[in-house]
């Protein structure tokens, strides 16, 4: 039988250090330990795995495809590794398991049984859920750094003085006392007035 690898990390710094080489070489020794021979090696140093633009994974799908009947798995250190969207991660496996090729995880318990697809389905929405929570706290970063540096910008207006607000109602007419008790209501309520009519 025979492999894939696929090996990701999602910045520069990452794929200087040893992740990389850790990863390629745990998915090798994965592959020597269930009689897979390692087809090919595709390597996606840098980029996210928020979504499938990514070069040298849609490499991989286009081999996958020009293989079919001679691939029979594709090997990721772990499911992260893969996608951290549950949508694309389903997709994707669908397709391949279209294709007769299975998706396997060095680190991770998933395969074709019940159990095993859904430990994947766990494992792929955990990866996106941990995903997610990054971006927020990302953007809870920026707000908060945008605050420290802007405080003024987010402070409401101050009230105007007394004097001010008096000679502006002075200015104004007197209202006109209304007919219809709705026309006084605040504007969403004379919208709902308006609705029942």
């Amino acid at each position: 039988m025979r492999a894939a690898i696929y090996c990701r990390v999602s910045t520069v710094e990452q794929a200087s250090n040893l992740s990389l080489p850790t990863q390629e070489k745990a998915c090798r020794e994965y592959c020597a330990r269930h009689d897979y021979v390692v087809d090919q090696v595709f390597v996606d140093a840098g980029e996210s795995a928020k979504t499938t633009d990514r070069p040298e994974f849609l490499r991989l799908l286009q081999h996958c495809r020009k293989h079919t009947g001679h691939l029979h798995a594709v090997v990721v250190y772990s499911l992260t590794r893969f996608s951290r969207n549950s949508t694309d991660h389903h997709a994707i496996v669908s397709l391949l398991r279209g294709l007769g090729i299975t998706l396997r995880s060095v680190t991770e318990p998933i395969d074709e049984s019940p159990s095993g697809r859904l430990m994947e389905g766990i494992l792929a929405a955990m990866a996106q859920f941990d995903n997610d929570v990054r971006s927020e706290r990302v953007l809870a970063g920026r707000l908060s750094r945008a605050r420290a540096r802007a405080p003024a910008l987010l402070v409401p207006p101050m009230c105007p003085s007394s004097a001010a607000r008096a000679t502006r109602e002075r200015r104004r007419e007197p209202a006109e006392q209304d007919e219809n008790p709705a026309d006084s209501a605040p504007r969403g309520l004379r919208r709902y007035h308006a609705f029942l009519e």
